[in-house]
C-alpha cells in the first residue's frame, strides 16, 4: 500500500499553522469591529430612571430628590447643595440625608463633596441631569 506521503508530524504542523492563523484573523477582525452595547433607558412610574435600565426603587424619596436638586441646580448653578436641606424641608426624620447622597452617587447621579463638616454636600452630574429629564417634561 502505498503512502501520500504525509506523516503525523506534518499533519500536526499543517493543523497549528491553521489554529494559528484562524486564531490570529480573529483578533484583526475584534480589533477592527469592536463588540457594541446597547444603550436603554427604561424607567419605573414609581421611582425615577437612571442611566442602565435600573430604577431608583430603595427609596421612595431618591426620585423627588433627583428632581430637587435639579431645581437647585437651575436656580445655582455650579453650587453644591447640602441634602439635609431636602430632608428638613419635607420632614423626613426617617431618612438619613448622607444614605440618600451615597444611593445617589453609587448609580452616578451625583457628585459629594467631601469635607470636614460632614454634611452630605452633592452636585448634580451630566448623567443626573439625563435621569431628570424625562420626568421634568412630565410635569409641563
Amino acid at each position: 500500500m502505498a503512502r501520500s506521503g504525509f506523516n503525523q508530524r506534518d499533519l500536526d504542523k499543517w493543523a497549528k499553522g491553521l489554529v494559528k492563523g484562524v486564531n490570529k484573523s480573529l483578533e484583526r477582525a475584534a480589533r477592527q469591529n469592536p463588540p457594541r452595547v446597547p444603550v436603554t433607558f427604561e424607567g419605573s412610574t414609581v421611582a425615577g430612571a437612571i442611566p442602565g435600565g435600573e430604577a431608583i426603587e430603595s427609596s421612595a424619596y431618591l426620585a423627588r430628590l433627583l428632581m430637587w436638586l435639579d431645581a437647585h441646580a437651575q436656580q445655582h448653578p455650579g453650587e453644591y447643595v447640602d441634602v439635609t436641606r431636602f430632608v428638613e424641608e419635607l420632614q423626613l426624620e426617617d431618612e438619613d440625608p448622607k444614605i440618600l447622597a451615597f444611593q445617589l452617587e453609587q448609580h452616578g447621579l451625583v457628585d459629594i463633596a467631601r469635607s470636614l463638616a460632614d454634611t452630605p454636600d452633592v452636585y448634580l452630574t451630566d448623567e443626573g441631569r439625563v435621569a431628570v429629564r424625562p420626568h421634568r417634561t412630565q410635569d409641563r
